[in-house]
């Protein structure tokens, strides 16, 4: 009777694990991989970076799958592209599956059915923390500059090298492992091809650049004194190295270039620079009274070399544009400067290199930064007043000081650009009412110059500006 139960119970426990067994969901895509990468915690949240997965009828690529940057809503938003046949063969999906996490994190994203070597990944991509960055190498790649296409075929293979899925996600679908380690191969074999592409162009351009430099012979330093806006444009557009540049620099300096030399009265931004007492504007007298020009730190340290400087931005775009040069493989060769890096380097302490100048719409905070006041120690410095063309003076997007409503403006400022130079600027509030008092008689108002940026209109400002830079 006993033993007859036992069966009993042993026969229903078999049948109810069975049962159990059978209705036990199978690894789901959408659920395990796609939605998890879109999910955010509260504290997580970036509320100027978006992501999304989106179904597209058809995605033409090996994989039907792609990774898209956007601008959607004044916001930048990576997109996973991907079609049915990479939901109904998820293989395809993972390598950029796990790249969009990655992205979304430096140290990678837990998703049901993958392993990743979490140390490894964030020693490899923790350098990539800006997404404008990354948004900048994907449209620089996506526009046929080798460089920037074996960045990213260098990440990848990293991601892949470090990446594996699970038995039980090999035992629903295949191949994969196999699949992924054909992959790995192919992605190596198209790195050395492509590195081939990005060295020997390289050097081949440099060569040329030389040349050219060689044969340009005119002084940037008299051009600018001169307010010679036509002279500086020309000057730029021979000594610049376009043919090194990536797309999107290309695209700023082009932008930078048409407002210095055909700059919009109607299409201007008040801004304001505090300097330091070690800041000296260059000054060159003339009949009806002294002009001044002031230049971005890469030019301003040595005026004896200016020409010297800016001959040495070919090299100097590198060391300051590339952020992740430093960080990656020893064996990576290729250069991929980008403007965002260049933001991004401006707006931490050693910005030597920094092709900008910073300003800001906010007195206060130009004030802030004027020598002799409560913040800086030593002798009372200088503030400075302008109108410049909002092509050539930008919201910094890429900067970790949001609140000081930084702009940046490429190389220099123009005699014509400024309109109060005051030195000897000692922040007393005689000081402070005087300078305000002589911008009120000009029709500028400060207070009413500083609403248009707040509840995120200078980020709004920002993005429309890397839409021109990102251009299609």
């Amino acid at each position: 009777m006993l033993g007859s139960l036992r069966t009993i119970l042993v026969t229903f426990f078999l049948l109810n694990t069975s049962l159990t067994f059978a209705q036990t969901p199978l690894f789901n895509v959408e659920r395990d991989i796609l939605k998890v990468l879109t999910h955010f915690d509260e504290a997580e949240e970036r509320p100027r970076f978006g992501l999304e997965t989106k179904q597209l009828p058809v995605v033409e690529t090996d994989t039907h799958t792609n990774l898209n940057f956007i601008i959607k809503s004044h916001k930048l938003t990576l997109q996973l592209l991907y079609d049915a046949e990479a939901l109904a063969n998820p293989k395809l999906l993972l390598p950029d599956a796990v790249f969009f996490g990655c992205l979304k994190f430096p140290g990678c994203i837990e998703m049901k059915g993958i392993e990743n070597n979490t140390t490894g990944l964030i020693q490899e991509l923790g350098s990539t923390t800006s997404v404008y960055a990354m948004s900048e190498l994907f449209y620089d790649a996506k526009n046929d500059d080798p460089s920037a296409q074996a960045r990213l075929l260098r990440w990848r293979i990293d991601l892949l090298k470090q990446m594996s899925v699970t038995n039980e996600f090999e035992e629903q679908f295949p191949g994969t492992r196999s699949y992924l380690e054909e992959l790995l191969n192919i992605k190596e074999k198209q790195l050395k091809e492509t590195l081939v592409k990005a060295i020997n162009s390289e050097r081949n351009n440099l060569e040329e650049f030389t040349q050219n430099q060689a044969m340009n012979t005119d002084s940037f330093e008299e051009l600018r004194l001169s307010n010679d806006r036509a002279g500086v444009a020309k000057y730029l557009r021979n000594i610049l190295p376009w043919k090194l540049m990536q797309k999107a620099e290309i695209n700023a300096w082009n932008l930078w270039i048409e407002a210095i030399e055909h700059p919009d009265p109607t299409s201007t931004v008040l801004a304001f620079r505090g300097i330091s007492h070690r800041e000296i504007g260059m000054t060159k007298d003339r009949a009806h009274g002294k002009a001044k020009i002031f230049l971005s730190p890469f030019l301003n340290r040595d005026f004896e070399k200016i020409d010297k400087n800016i001959r040495d931005y070919p090299k100097k775009r590198i060391s300051f544009g590339d952020r992740d040069q430093t960080k990656i493989a020893a064996s990576s060769v290729e250069s991929v400067a980008k403007i965002t890096d260049m933001m991004h380097s401006h707006s931490e302490a050693d910005s030597g290199l920094s092709i900008f100048l910073s300003l800001s719409p906010d007195f206060n905070v130009a004030e802030s930064f004027v020598s002799g006041g409560q913040r800086i120690e030593g002798p009372a410095g200088s503030l400075l007043a302008l109108r410049i063309d909002k092509r050539r003076l930008f919201p910094n997007i890429a900067t970790g000081f949001p609140k000081e409503f930084e702009f940046l403006a490429p190389l220099i400022i123009f005699p014509d650009e400024i309109l109060i130079y005051r030195e000897n600027y000692d922040s007393s509030e005689e000081s402070r009412n005087s300078f305000l008092k002589e911008l009120e008689a000009l029709g500028e108002d400060v207070d009413k110059n500083l609403e248009r940026y707040y509840d995120g209109n200078m980020y709004k400002i920002g993005f429309d500006y890397l839409k021109v830079i990102l251009k299609e």
